[in-house]
Formats: structure tokens, C-alpha cells, sequence
């Protein structure tokens, strides 16, 4: 009974972390700018709602099957012409696709949504 209990407690913790994403895009409510920073560089910035609604609806709540490798580039999320959120690195490679972010002191790691990475590959 007791080995069940363990078992209920850690897949009840390791399951709330996989719904993180929705209260994390609570932040991201009112965003008027973003910004993204490629490895190589090169910036972009995008103010139009339809592209600002592309980059912040992109982050699913599953978790990728792998994020062992480096980021592609960075995103800087912007309200009212302050940084609201940063350090939102994403990875757009065949086999390692993921947006990584912390919230609430932890390192999160999710998968991008279809049009998600179809809009940042117009980019790099």
C-alpha cells in the first residue's frame, strides 16, 4: 500500500508540471511585441497580432521526446515596451524540437505547435 501511495504522489507531481504551460501562457496575455534572437545574430521583431498570436499560442502542453541539444535562438516577450519575459529559448531541429522556459524557478522543456515551427522556419 505504502509503494502505491509513492506511486500516486510521483505521478501526481510529475503530471502537474505537464499543465505548466497553461498558467505560463497566462503571462503572456496583452503581449504587444516579440522578439527573436537567432544564434547566428540576426533579430527579428514582430508587432502584428496575427504573428503575436502565432508566437504565443505555440507552446503545447506535451512534453518533447528529446532537448538534448543546443537552442536555435531565443524569443523576448514584450508588454507595453518593457521586457515581460525572456531567457524562452526554442530548437527547431528535425529531431529536437522544443521551446524551453522557466517558470517559477523551473527549467520547462515543451513541444511547438505545427504552425509554430512552420512560422520560425520562415526565419532561419
Amino acid at each position: 500500500m505504502r509503494y502505491i501511495n509513492l506511486l500516486f504522489i510521483g505521478i501526481f507531481f510529475s503530471s502537474c508540471s505537464l499543465f505548466l504551460s497553461d498558467e505560463y501562457k497566462k503571462e503572456l496575455v496583452n503581449i504587444d511585441r516579440i522578439e527573436i534572437r537567432l544564434n547566428n545574430s540576426f533579430s527579428l521583431s514582430f508587432k502584428g497580432r496575427e504573428d503575436i498570436n502565432i508566437l504565443t499560442n505555440m507552446i503545447k502542453n506535451e512534453k518533447p521526446e528529446n532537448y538534448k541539444c543546443p537552442s536555435d535562438g531565443e524569443l523576448f516577450f514584450y508588454k507595453n515596451g518593457k521586457l515581460a519575459l525572456k531567457d524562452v529559448q526554442f530548437s527547431l531541429k528535425e529531431k529536437c524540437q522544443y521551446i524551453k522556459f522557466t517558470y517559477k524557478n523551473e527549467v520547462n522543456y515543451r513541444k511547438i505547435s505545427k504552425e509554430g515551427i512552420i512560422f520560425l522556419k520562415k526565419y532561419i
